[in-house]
């Protein structure tokens, strides 16, 4: 057992240390550049609003086929649908499923291939005419099919990114919705039950009651009691409707039915409402595994683009900076502003270029960058405990040097001592 849970263990380890190497071909380019994502939003848009008017139209015209510039513009919005996820597959591979959006590649991919097989299917109903039973089990098929057509339209989520945060809050609450659900079915569960009886023996009672045909439609069974319950406390029905019938068991049960309508109303729903509220605030606040992950996401972005930037400075495209091309460089204002944004304020550029490259006139690209981002911003305590501890070894082998001085100069005393010769 103990090699197994290390085995799993180093396979856990391995699966989340992987990491996707950045993209840099053509195609990726083209993927992920601002045109094709505006042009992508537009498809998105087209294809939401296609898929409303389509539907609009078959319930109103059941018995005449859709307008045929509809079915070309669904069918070229698939063509577009298919080709970017076969694009981002290409470029991400095997990373296409573990990414950062990863759940949105999978949702694109599930979708444009239930859509590809719903085009299937249509076009080899229409061939063989929808007269036999095959085609007639063909069309059954293709009703469950046409439904991720619905879903497809959860791909304008990703245009709006408030409206993409929202669908993030309502997925995260999504366990506190349940268990609030099951709170409260069990308390329309009590209450029916309590009510039922009450009813019941009323109806043994009075077995000539006129309201015995409102009890039974309303109260008849154990299911019809929850749902009056609930139609009474969610406005699917006048609550004074169903107190008239619970009245007709007593006045315990009158009491018992107003103090579930206040208790649900100002009680219950409003806890549940807090409860899922809070959750999906919360949900939003990010653990310290996420913090760490956009920050090296964010020093790692500072770093690629102080690096394009500091390519301007290699004229000679050897892939290092000397002084004289950094000085010049700084006499450009957007230089100046551009290093100041992320924390480096150059105040005087001989001693800055010294502090990073050293005593050389030169430095790679790469150990300028590193420099450079080792120094920027302001001093941190880790920084200023640093300067003390080095500052204390400094002390100390001065403090050894001076005791060695000192006890050298002692032998040579006694040397001249020694000697004969008068000391000055």
């Amino acid at each position: 057992p103990s090699k197994l849970m290390y085995s799993f263990k180093k396979q856990v380890d391995w699966w989340e240390a992987l990491e996707e190497p950045r993209r840099t071909s053509c195609v990726a380019r083209l993927v992920y550049s601002e045109i094709s994502s505006t042009v992508s939003a537009v498809v998105i848009l087209l294809n939401t609003i296609v898929i409303g008017v389509s539907s609009d139209l078959q319930i109103q015209y059941l018995d005449t086929p859709l307008p045929s510039w509809l079915l070309v513009v669904e069918a070229s919005c698939l063509i577009f649908f298919t080709l970017e996820v076969l694009l981002k597959l290409w470029v991400h591979r095997f990373y296409f499923f573990i990414n950062n959006d990863a759940q949105w590649n999978l949702f694109d991919a599930v979708i444009v291939f239930i859509s590809l097989i719903d085009a299937v299917f249509t076009i080899a109903v229409e061939k063989n005419g929808g007269s036999d039973s095959n085609s007639i089990a063909f069309m059954r098929i293709l009703r469950i099919l046409r439904a991720a057509k619905i879903f497809r339209t959860f791909r304008v989520l990703k245009v709006f990114r408030e409206l993409a945060t929202i669908l993030k809050g309502f997925e995260r609450g999504m366990v506190s919705l349940f268990w609030s659900l099951v709170m409260l079915l069990f308390l329309l569960f009590v209450f029916s039950l309590l009510f039922l009886q009450g009813l019941a023996q009323h109806l043994l009672d009075n077995q000539t009651s006129t309201a015995d045909e409102g009890v039974l439609a309303n109260f008849g069974s154990l299911w019809h009691s929850m749902l009056s319950l609930y139609m009474a406390v969610t406005g699917g029905e006048d609550w004074i409707v169903f107190f008239h019938i619970v009245h007709e068991a007593g006045t315990f049960y009158s009491f018992m039915f107003l103090f579930f309508t206040m208790l649900f109303n100002f009680a219950i729903l409003n806890i549940v409402t807090g409860v899922f509220v809070e959750k999906a605030i919360t949900a939003f606040i990010p653990n310290r595994a996420e913090l760490l992950h956009e920050e090296r996401r964010r020093l790692i972005g500072e770093a690629d683009a102080f690096r394009e930037m500091c390519m301007k400075l290699d004229r000679s495209n050897v892939g290092r900076i000397t002084l004289d091309d950094f000085m010049e460089f700084m006499q450009n204002e957007t230089m100046v502003v551009c290093m100041a944004s992320m924390g480096l304020q150059v105040h005087d550029v001989q001693l800055f270029f010294k502090v990073v490259a050293g005593s050389h006139n030169d430095i790679s690209i790469d150990d300028f960058v590193e420099g450079c981002m080792a120094i920027k911003g302001t001093a941190t305590g880790l920084d200023v405990q640093k300067q003390l501890h080095e500052t204390r070894v400094i002390a100390n082998k001065l403090r050894q040097l001076q005791l060695e001085l000192k006890g050298q100069a002692e032998e040579i005393k006694r040397a001249i001592a020694d000697s004969g010769i008068a000391t000055i």
